[in-house]
């Protein structure tokens, strides 16, 4: 049995744009009140109520065997699958910026019998795990560096090679 969790250094990504969020909520309202209590009483709690959301979401664990691929949430079974009776196919969108990259990995499992598409959110593994997950599901390997490619020579140019 294989497990794959959630990501530490994604967790503590998440802690920091939530707190960054509510840093900047608080300027925010700040501009329409100078009262101290409920500028940090607002901007504590929409900071809490988005750190919550996030990790409830978002927090997850893949148990993968020979037959089954179980999916829990906060160690909660939300969904179990037999690889058998599914097909797996995988989408990376990865976004470099001045302060880190972010990558959105999403896999989409569509059962074979009943043809119905669900996706799986899995950016909380990180980029490394969710290329080990997709190397246990047989998936293709994770993507090679983009070749340089040489542009084609046009018609006059073959004509004086000749």
């Amino acid at each position: 049995m294989k497990i794959f969790k959630s990501n530490i250094f994604t967790k503590t990504k998440l802690v920091i744009y939530s707190i960054c969020a509510g840093a900047f909520l608080s300027i925010v309202i700040r501009l329409f009140t100078d009262n101290n209590a409920i500028i940090f009483g607002i901007s504590t709690l929409a900071a809490l109520f988005w750190l919550f959301s996030s990790f409830t979401s978002n927090n997850i664990t893949i148990r993968l065997d020979n037959e089954t691929m179980q999916v829990f949430c906060l160690n909660k079974l939300k969904r179990k699958y037999y690889l058998k009776s599914v097909v797996f196919d995988s989408y990376i969108k990865t976004q470099f910026e001045s302060i880190g990259s972010d990558s959105d990995c999403n896999l989409f499992i569509t059962n074979q019998i009943t043809n119905k598409r669900e996706t799986l959110d899995c950016s909380m593994l990180g980029l490394n795990t969710y290329f080990k997950l997709l190397e246990a599901l047989g998936l293709n390997s994770p993507p090679q560096p983009a070749q340089e490619l040489i542009p084609a020579s046009d018609d006059t140019n073959l004509k004086s090679h000749k």
